[in-house]
């Protein structure tokens, strides 16, 4: 038999409404987004799965990496999916071992590395501009500089980013200046046009990050990584290379008060490098990242099931487990067609 248009609307009509009720149980969580790609892929990803599996409503915060603390310690966002730890000593000793007013919220898996860089094509040309020892005094630095006069420029993208560079030059005795170009969008810019006009370019990045499969970028050596240097990471002790480090999370002190379950969630999210990769490439092809992320999500249901079977083992225990969203992950081996970005919870 076949069901009146009519009725189908009702249906619809009441899905929403019980979905709606459902985000209403709780506050809207915040997620921190810092200004770099791979932070808005891991909030899109965690948004699109809290919103669609467990009836959650995400809010963005914009911030930067030193305001993020105050922010969680404060009441203005719960949770921060990417955080760089070599660059937070002294943020994590304050918030989080002596006010105890930030959590740690667990791995995210990724493993980072920063790093100075610059073209193949410019080390072949000139190959002492492939190691720190060729940018002191009567070294080449100058031939990054501006008309090949005065110190070589060492580019950087947002100004909000911490970064120890200009420690390890003064203490290596380096011919360079940072020049912060603004962001890391207008820095990409630079590099992809440095390397097409041919001309020598050193810059700081990271990795995982998309400019490595589109660019044959090499890392500029720097003295091998000095963990007890490193300890007086902006204090001017820094002179040597900067860590490989696992990235991690932060959670407001109340989130597993206020939701546990989400809380959850978000320490069970776990991917490593090649899903970030996978999600950068995404945007490399014009997708946005919540585009990026909803595909991510559609060819590794593997992988976040697991996440969310975890949320529910916790709605479980506490008795209190509010009737998911239609279609979500609701026992092991339960199947859930992720939806379309652009159908899935608000536009963030």
């Amino acid at each position: 038999m076949r069901v009146p248009q009519f009725w189908w609307c009702v249906v619809l009509a009441l899905l929403s409404l019980a979905a709606s009720r459902a985000a209403a149980e709780f506050a809207p969580l915040r997620l921190v987004v810092n200004p770099w790609p791979a932070s808005a892929l891991n909030v899109q990803v965690a948004s699109l799965l809290l919103e669609r599996e467990l009836g959650r409503r995400v809010l963005v915060v914009e911030a930067d990496e030193q305001t993020q603390w105050a922010l969680l310690a404060g009441g203005g966002a719960d949770a921060v999916l990417e955080l760089w730890p070599s660059g937070h000593r002294a943020n994590w000793q304050r918030y989080v071992v002596e006010r105890r007013a930030v959590a740690p919220g667990g791995p995210l898996g990724v493993r980072g590395k920063i790093g100075w860089f610059t073209t193949r094509a410019t080390v072949e040309r000139h190959p002492e501009l492939g190691s720190w020892r060729g940018l002191g005094a009567g070294g080449r630095a100058d031939l990054l500089a501006p008309g090949g006069k005065g110190r070589g420029r060492l580019l950087t993208g947002d100004p909000t980013w911490t970064q120890f560079d200009m420690e390890i030059i003064a203490n290596l005795g380096l011919q360079l200046e940072v020049v912060p170009l603004g962001s890391e969008a207008a820095l990409v810019a630079e590099v992809r046009r440095a390397a097409k006009a041919g001309e020598p370019v050193m810059f700081y990045l990271y990795t995982p990050h998309a400019l490595f499969t589109e660019l044959e970028l090499v890392a500029v050596e720097l003295p091998r990584h000095d963990p007890d240097q490193w300890s007086k990471a902006g204090q001017g002790g820094a002179a040597s290379a900067y860590p490989l480090e696992p990235l991690t999370k932060l959670f407001s002190m109340r989130l597993a008060e206020s939701d546990p379950v989400a809380a959850s969630f978000l320490r069970a999210m776990r991917y490593g490098n090649e899903a970030q990769l996978a999600m950068l490439a995404e945007l490399g092809r014009g997708r946005s990242p919540r585009e990026a992320a909803a595909h991510w999500i559609e060819n590794n249901g593997e992988q976040w099931r697991a996440w969310v079977l975890a949320a529910r083992a916790v709605e479980e225990a506490l008795g209190a487990r509010p009737e998911p969203p239609a279609g979500a992950v609701t026992a092991p081996g339960a199947r859930s067609a992720p939806r379309g970005a652009r159908k899935t919870g608000r536009a963030l």
